[in-house]
């Protein structure tokens, strides 16, 4: 699904509907799923539906005690029920220099040297190093 964006006088994006606020676009993508009628993810063992994996994945702990799946890193002992947060993890401690070497701070938050993107956020800006630094989770 599409969803429009609008901001307020404040910079901020207003929700169309319910007229909540935030600072992220990403943020209130989310929220906009909060009104949608049907929830993507569903729990296999008590059928209870969620708007995100995420949400899905901390129902199943904190109900259910165990994460649908986990996800390891390759290079050391960190496990995360989500994918993502295993990927930071992955540049931001074992390929540290190599990410230093393309990170430039400015006004705007992050910049990569390599593709010259800029990211408000660092987690945002290392998610997006492994694809500039080419790395191979082996």
């Amino acid at each position: 699904m599409t969803y429009t964006y609008q901001k307020n006088d404040n910079d901020d994006y207003l929700c169309l509907t319910c007229k909540y606020t935030c600072q992220n676009q990403n943020t209130m993508h989310y929220h906009y799923k909060t009104h949608a009628e049907k929830k993507e993810h569903k729990c296999t063992k008590c059928s209870k539906e969620f708007i995100s994996k995420q949400a899905l994945e901390k129902h199943n702990i904190s109900k259910h005690d165990a994460p649908t799946e986990v996800y390891s890193c390759t290079k050391c002992d960190f496990q995360n029920s989500a994918k993502g947060n295993c990927r930071i993890h992955y540049v931001r401690i074992h390929y540290k220099k190599e990410v230093d070497k393309i990170l430039e701070r400015c006004d705007e938050g992050f910049k990569c040297l390599v593709c010259k993107n800029t990211f408000k956020g660092a987690t945002s800006y290392y998610y997006h190093a492994f694809d500039c630094l080419n790395l191979d989770k082996s």
